[in-house]
């Protein structure tokens, strides 16, 4: 597979490791879980997959076809050595998803899961174009379900060390951004071994959002807020996710 993604670069020094950080465990993947609900027996799209972590956990969660698609042959690499070292019947395949609609999937999923996918869109044509795909396979009565980034995130160049203490940076290349501000994210890791990540994702407002569903042919979209489990605030305690929670980095939503 060949593929020109910045997530290919990553992907060779990708650790195995990342989804430990509290962040992921204790607010990302348990927001994700209540999203999606009773998943057992659907059939389902992890939309932008990656190495394939919210793939894994849909088969993990009962669903009982699961499909997920990136544009980073690099990090489906990842993916596919996860699931022939453990299979879970996960099909991986690579597609750009904001410009191939996966027509041969067209109607057969009743869920797509999409984890900082939208935000990479660099266009509105794109960002569209993902919104297109994920409703092209879904059947009717299907949901998708996306965390991207926050339009109200906390900017390192105003509120300096704002998500520090979560093992990220965000910054945009103007401020306040516009429409399609590129942002870079710089994101390390618990180990001084592991090199850390640097990426750009895209700023896009809620109405462009919303905007872009409705033209892939969305009749809803509803946001939601991140939320902690109830381990996340047993050991760490409220005040440690307080600020993340004020000004989370990311949003969801749910378009159907």
């Amino acid at each position: 597979m060949t593929s020109n993604s910045q997530f290919d670069t990553v992907a060779k020094s990708y650790p195995s490791y990342p989804h430990v950080l509290p962040l992921r465990e204790e607010v990302e993947l348990h927001s994700f879980r209540v999203a999606a609900g009773d998943v057992t027996g659907l059939a389902a799209l992890d939309l932008g997959c990656g190495a394939g972590r919210y793939a894994q956990h849909l088969a993990r969660w009962g669903a009982g076809r699961v499909v997920g698609v990136d544009d980073s042959a690099g990090m489906l690499e990842l993916a596919q050595d996860a699931e022939d070292a453990e299979p879970m019947g996960i099909t991986y395949r690579l597609a750009d998803v904001s410009t191939d609609h996966l027509l041969d999937l067209a109607g057969t999923m009743d869920l797509v899961l999409s984890c900082y996918a939208l935000p990479y869109a660099p266009s509105v044509a794109r960002l569209t174009g993902m919104f297109t795909t994920a409703r092209t396979v879904l059947r009717e009565g299907g949901r998708f379900i996306a965390a991207t980034l926050n339009p109200d995130y906390a900017d390192h160049d105003i509120e300096r060390g704002y998500y520090d203490r979560f093992n990220m940076r965000l910054t945009a290349n103007v401020h306040p951004p516009v429409e399609g501000t590129p942002v870079h994210l710089h994101a390390w890791f618990n180990d001084p071994a592991a090199t850390p990540i640097d990426v750009d994702a895209y700023w896009w407002s809620p109405t462009t959002y919303e905007v872009a569903a409705k033209t892939a042919g969305f009749t809803s979209l509803t946001w939601h807020h991140f939320t902690v489990s109830d381990t996340g605030v047993g050991h760490f305690g409220e005040d440690y996710w307080t600020p993340y929670l004020t000004r989370p980095h990311a949003v969801m939503l749910e378009a159907s």
